[in-house]
């Protein structure tokens, strides 16, 4: 909200162009009750599941999805099923059923971004180095271009145990076909 504010968007504008989910009621009550003292209102971020959200077609994507590790999923096959049922690109990959939940995350949102829209993501690193990472990464470079990864060298966050790595991208107009 305040970077748009930066921009010159209109306070009534920026707060309507803000989507997003929160499935932990506690943080979504938190982050409502801090808009309020603000005197923000955020009608677009719900307290619900990302995979059951709708959103229009958005100019910019900034994310720092949960990092659950596919061992803890309990849901994965109805995860998919959502993929890629609003995907159908995504059925012809091998998506590996051990991906972790941010490569999910990552997926469904890219739905939601406009051809030349940017996305701005931090997630755990391993999709760079493990099996599973194959077929995210051929995704990517079909949907989107890559302009940087950035890798940190120490943790960004207290209560998270991975490498974090910065993707920033642009979604392509159209697929391309990877050599």
């Amino acid at each position: 909200l305040d970077r748009l504010l930066e921009l010159g968007a209109k306070q009534n504008d920026a707060q309507q162009r803000l989507y997003g989910a929160e499935i932990d009621s506690f943080a979504f009550n938190e982050l409502m009750e801090l808009a309020s003292l603000r005197k923000v209102k955020l009608p677009h971020l719900q307290n619900t599941d990302f995979f059951e959200m709708e959103v229009p077609m958005v100019d910019a994507i900034i994310g720092n999805p949960p990092y659950v590790r596919r061992t803890y999923l309990e849901n994965v096959d109805r995860i998919r099923k959502i993929l890629y049922d609003k995907d159908p690109h995504l059925a012809s990959t091998t998506l590996s059923r051990l991906s972790d939940l941010y490569v999910y995350f990552v997926l469904y949102s890219l739905n939601f971004l406009k051809p030349g829209g940017r996305l701005a993501v931090i997630t755990a690193d391993p999709w760079l180095n493990v099996a599973y990472g194959d077929a995210f990464k051929a995704y990517l470079l079909q949907h989107v271009f890559i302009e940087k990864l950035i890798t940190f060298d120490r943790r960004v966050f207290d209560d998270a145990q991975v490498k974090p790595v910065l993707i920033l991208a642009t979604k392509l107009s159209a697929r391309v076909s990877t050599p």
